[in-house]
């Protein structure tokens, strides 16, 4: 038997895996979208749907008008360089305010400006490339979230877009407690609280929306509950197929993309760590463990309010804004029980902001605050140059990117 006829059978059977799974994938999202309008979580065991906060999978998104209605979005760009003595990250972030008249016209305005200045931050700490990388990702968040907190003091919007998590990816938490990237990541926490605390204490709504999420926490939930719906005579044709096997493989865009109609979200679930908070508050109180879902939310948020509380837990949802785009994933703060207005509310804003061009799914303003916040990397290279030149020393000519945009 030769090399050749090894790789070859091989190859033929990775090809019948994948057409195999493409299919079974395909029948699974065919059997959700026939039923997704009648499939419901009222029965299913508290145990089960601790995640979840509402009783349907799918919802239709209310249609509203923007006229009267002032939003607001903040996003930020980064570059950083990793050089022979030190690390230096460029960032800019970018507020933008539209402010949509009655008569239909739409009126702009920026914060700081139209061109914000970049922010510069060294060190010369031996850092490791994933501490650097965390403090990178840090100083970003650090600077979008300053400059939101600093627009909502200049304009109250009615809602706040902000590009990416509400939350720092587990990636960007540093293990060493005692280094400088620590320091810096409890600083952005401090952010995070008061711009929390004032969209609560101004009644603004807060969203962040993530476009590439490669999520699979509907999968995770979904996997939990199948059975249970098909017990109860919900998705019966899921005993056909193997759609735990299927879940298991499944990003939440993906999932979604072809179970969600423009015009749809999912419904809402908390986000996994929050969840394990809230009820952690609920314990080191010493309530009842028998308290229902809403009740804890309530007791987390009061402590939340206080000064220097917790986080509040975290809403998800996804929704599906236009035909040939992925679902874009939003997140937001929970401060009551009325999940399901809040999140009405902020799907009905976002839909029209988001549903401008059948091809992208990212709302209108977001993109406009990217285009302000973009660094050139001309710009980060005439800072090298500066230094190089006043320090008498050759830099690295070498550095990474990070810097995000829907169009790059």
């Amino acid at each position: 038997m030769s090399y050749h006829y090894e790789i070859d059978r091989f190859i033929d059977q990775i090809a019948e895996k994948i057409v195999e799974y493409r299919k079974q994938s395909q029948e699974f999202q065919r059997i959700l979208a026939h039923e997704k309008k009648q499939i419901t979580f009222d029965a299913i065991p508290k145990n089960l749907k601790n995640d979840l906060l509402e009783k349907e999978f799918v919802h239709e998104i209310p249609l509203t008008k923007l006229e009267g209605i002032n939003v607001a979005g903040v996003d930020g760009g980064v570059l950083s360089a990793s050089l022979s003595s030190f690390d230096l990250i460029m960032v800019r972030s970018a507020g933008v305010i539209f402010a949509y008249e009655k008569d239909g016209t739409i009126n702009p305005s920026y914060y700081p400006s139209e061109n914000p200045p970049v922010g510069l931050y060294s060190s010369f700490l031996p850092l490791s490339s994933e501490s650097f990388e965390q403090l990178t990702n840090i100083q970003r968040a650090h600077s979008e979230i300053e400059c939101a907190l600093e627009l909502i003091d200049r304009a109250k919007p009615d809602i706040l877009l902000i590009d990416g998590s509400l939350n720092v990816h587990p990636t960007s938490v540093p293990y060493d407690t005692s280094g400088p990237v620590f320091l810096a990541y409890q600083n952005l926490m401090r952010l995070y609280r008061r711009l929390f605390s004032n969209c609560y204490k101004r009644d603004i709504l807060l969203a962040g929306i993530i476009k590439d999420s490669r999520s699979a926490a509907v999968g995770g939930i979904l996997n939990k509950i199948i059975a249970q719906l098909i017990m109860q005579g919900q998705v019966q044709e899921m005993k056909k197929i193997d759609y735990r096997g299927i879940l298991t493989r499944f990003r939440d865009l993906d999932l979604l993309n072809n179970v969600l109609s423009p015009g749809e979200r999912s419904f809402t679930f908390y986000q996994p760590q929050h969840a394990q908070q809230a009820q952690q508050t609920v314990r080191e109180q010493e309530e009842p463990k028998e308290l229902s879902l809403g009740e804890q939310v309530r007791i987390f948020q009061h402590k939340e309010m206080r000064e220097g509380g917790a986080f509040p837990p975290i809403g998800i949802f996804y929704m599906k804004t236009v035909e040939f785009d992925l679902p874009i994933r939003v997140e937001f703060p929970i401060y009551n029980e009325g999940v399901k207005a809040t999140v009405d509310k902020i799907a009905s804003l976002v839909l029209p902001l988001a549903s401008y061009n059948s091809e992208f799914a990212v709302p209108s303003i977001i993109i406009e605050a990217d285009a302000r916040a973009k660094l050139n990397e001309a710009e980060f290279e005439i800072v090298l140059n500066e230094i190089e030149s006043k320090s008498f020393s050759t830099l690295s000519p070498f550095y990474k990117r990070r810097n995000r945009s829907p169009f790059s």
